[in-house]
This record gives C-alpha cells, structure tokens and sequence, in this order.
C-alpha cells in the first residue's frame, strides 16, 4: 500500500513496547491510538496494565512529529466522570502530534460477545451515555484546546446526524452499483456502516 501512494493508519492501543513495534510506526502516515483512561490506576483497572508503553508510543510520535488521533471510549461511573476527562485534557493538551480526540460514547453492540465466550460482563447494567452527556464530554475536552469530535456507534445516531449531503451521496452510490458477480441482490445494499463526527 505504501509503494502504491496510499496513506496508511495504524490503529492501536499502544500495549505493545515501542523497541517490537516502532518499524511499523514508522511507516504508518497516521497513528489511531486508544488511550482507555487518563490515570495509571484507571487504565490498570480497565485494561489489566499500566499505561507506561501507550504514553511511550505517544511521546515517540511527538519526538518525530508522526500524527496521532486519539480515540476516547466514554463509559459512564468510569471514563465519563468529570475528573476522569480534566486528567485527559490536561495529559493530551501538552501533544502537537494529536490532531484530534475522537470521543467514542459506550454502547452495548459487543455483549452477546461476553456470553459467547463464557465470561461475566462487567458493564451489563451500565447504559450508553445520552447524546446531551456525550457532548459535555466533548465540551470540556476542548476547554484544553483539543480538537475533540464525537463518533457516534448506530445506537446513538439521531435524524440530524444524517443530513450530510455527502454522506447520503456516498450511500446512493453503494445502494445503487452493480453487482459484479450477478447474483440476485443486484442494486441491493447489503452491509454499511454509518459514522458521524462532529
């Protein structure tokens, strides 16, 4: 892909030390990288380890100017609560690689996952946050400076969130291709996925 011209992402939740994994991070144009708390003691609870090799990725990224978009899980009684995002802000502010915070709220489209591999759920009863919470995280993310966007899952998306024009041009032009192979489903939409950003 790179030979060919095409810009590159490399998504990742930095738990991976920098010395295995920096030749791949070199070669990405972007870096999408999941910070799942702000404070070590958080992030340890959610994630069963430190933060030490995510922050490491971060600084190297600033240390040769590599962009970085950051992507926030929102979950209510954790990383939604007020303190939790000024400790976000104010460890994000510093950064000039980041060009924006993608503040993803928390849905429940991957429980039946919990169930199928046997194992407890620890978020059952916690309920994705509303459109009007999600943005006061998003609000007090930019009091820093920060470029913080909300990315919706389908669960959150409301009728002014499909009013793009370009996005609704982009879907007709799924809706309506022709099917390569024939097959009954000509000019059917089969899968899609919807993102917002605000």
């Amino acid at each position: 892909l790179i030979l060919q011209g095409l810009h590159t992402a490399l998504d990742t939740s930095g738990a991976v030390p920098l010395l295995s994994c920096r030749g791949a991070v070199e070669q990405a144009d972007l870096l999408l990288l999941d910070i799942k708390a702000a404070d070590d003691a958080l992030f340890r609870r959610l994630t069963g380890r430190g933060m030490e090799n995510t922050l490491e990725l971060l600084d190297y990224c600033e240390n040769v100017g590599k962009p970085v978009w950051i992507r926030h899980v929102l979950v209510p009684g954790l990383t939604m609560e007020d303190g939790q995002l000024h400790r976000l802000g104010r460890r994000l502010q510093p950064y000039a690689c980041i060009q924006r915070v993608e503040v993803l709220p928390f849905h429940k489209m991957g429980e039946y996952k919990w169930k199928e591999l046997g194992e407890p759920y620890t978020l059952e009863k916690t309920e994705p946050p509303s459109p009007e919470e999600a943005e006061k995280a998003r609000a007090l993310l930019r009091e820093y400076g920060i470029s913080a966007r909300l990315t919706f899952s389908n669960s959150l998306l409301r009728e002014e969130h499909l009013t793009d024009k370009k996005c609704n041009e982009l879907c007709k032009m799924f809706e309506h291709a022709p099917d390569t192979d024939n097959s009954p489903h000509t000019h059917q939409l089969q899968n899609g996925v919807i993102v917002h950003s605000e």
